[in-house]
């Protein structure tokens, strides 16, 4: 859901704990629970008792963030990002395979550095894999890259005029300047995932019903640029409970 919640926490505390003294520790101890008070007082810079990625990368060195510094490849512009993807995308087949997105890992951990552990690329190969391969392929497309985004995106309660840009151009399939029918539905989908919503045909169609209700101003069912930034690029969660 993009935060990792208390008891999610409670686990992770105890892996990097276990590694780094290697031996188990008691997670019900008096000890243990000031460690997590001490990780969320540093780490959850809202206060909400969750960590969300941003703020988990403050406590972790470059190469331990590895899924934070691959995501801000979408924070380039459209042409510089495609220079990236058409450099590592070596056979020009349209995707990036196993060793492909190993070179992208490794000059990634490289930076700053004059070589980097062949384990420790195996290792976070394996987690863009898992990350951004939607669909189980074993290899990335542009599609599974962006939708990651956009879907991270929708975490925010308030989006900036560019990371709002880019969830529109994502959700606008058709490239027409609006957001409607099956595009409309996709983006309540990933809201109600993201917010953590249970996900059903009744659930979208309520969320629909009330999302056109506040920003369809025209009533015609759909939502042009304007009326979904009204939406996202205030403070939804005051603005409208969905």
């Amino acid at each position: 859901n993009g935060y990792i919640e208390r008891e999610e926490l409670k686990h992770f505390l105890k892996d990097i704990i276990e590694e780094e003294h290697c031996k188990q520790i008691d997670d019900t101890s008096q000890k243990f629970q000031r460690y997590m008070n001490d990780l969320l007082s540093f780490c959850d810079t809202n206060n909400d008792g969750k960590i969300e990625m941003e703020e988990l990368a403050s406590a972790l060195p470059v190469e331990e963030n590895f899924l934070r510094q691959f995501r801000r490849s979408s924070e380039l512009s459209a042409s510089d990002f495609m220079k990236v993807w058409d450099h590592y995308d070596a056979d020009k087949s349209g995707y990036l395979e196993e060793d492909e997105v190993e070179g992208l890992v490794r000059d990634l951990l490289r930076r700053g550095k004059d070589s980097v552990n062949i384990t420790e690329v195996e290792k976070y190969t394996r987690g863009a894999l898992e990350a951004f391969d939607l669909n189980h392929d074993g290899k990335l497309d542009l599609k599974e890259i962006l939708t990651y985004e956009a879907q991270l995106l929708l975490t925010k309660t308030q989006l900036n005029r560019k990371e709002f840009q880019r969830v529109f151009d994502h959700y606008d399939k058709d490239n027409n300047g609006y957001i409607e029918d099956f595009e409309l539905d996709g983006l309540l989908k990933d809201l109600a995932q993201v917010d953590g919503k249970e996900m059903t045909i009744e659930t979208i169609e309520s969320l629909k019903k009330n999302l056109l209700r506040f920003c369809d101003r025209n009533k015609d069912g759909r939502l042009q640029k304007d009326e979904l930034a009204s939406f996202l690029c205030y403070d939804r969660s005051k603005t409208l409970s969905i």
